[in-house]
């Protein structure tokens, strides 16, 4: 169990025990939104378990209720929050595997006592992280351009069929 700036999460699976294909991440109660950002190496595939959660994939949002999920492909910018303000849980699976070192960073810097801006800065730079101010985003990021022709604005039940997460 991770935990830093009070959030908490699980590692279900990291790039050791998966060959470094993906990861699985739980964020547990209390949750805190994520402000807009970019992944640069990974997908994200957000899967709710409990509660409401509002995930914006580019220009869209995208209302999830327990069992449903939704498509980050990397490059794209997103952020999520939650319908009930730190209530629910749900299921991150990132590919590839990586992420999990990202929080286990800002983890790490917590427990030493020095988890500021710049820490939060320089693990953000290692693992390809920009984080975005939250207004209109232009969709287009580097020589992505995915988020139209991929997404819907319906939520859907168990995992997309259209596109593999490498």
């Amino acid at each position: 169990m991770l935990t830093f700036a009070g959030l908490t999460l699980v590692v279900h699976a990291d790039a050791a025990a998966t060959g470094g294909v993906f990861s699985v991440i739980e964020e547990l109660p209390p949750l805190s939104d994520t402000p807009l950002h970019v992944h640069q190496h990974e997908d994200e595939y957000f899967h709710a378990v409990e509660g409401e959660h509002v995930i914006r994939i580019g220009d869209r949002e995208h209302r999830l209720a327990p069992g449903e999920s939704v498509v980050a492909p990397r490059g794209t910018p997103h952020a999520q929050r939650r319908v009930v303000p730190g209530e629910g849980r749900i299921l991150l699976v990132v590919a590839p595997a990586g992420l999990e070192g990202f929080f286990r960073r800002l983890a790490d810097a917590e427990a030493r006592g020095c988890l500021d801006d710049e820490a939060r800065r320089a693990a953000s730079a290692a693992y390809g992280i920009t984080w975005l101010p939250d207004t209109d985003v232009e969709i287009e990021i580097g020589n992505h351009h995915r988020v139209e022709d991929e997404l819907t604005d319906t939520p859907h039940r168990g995992p997309r069929p259209a596109r593999p997460l490498l």
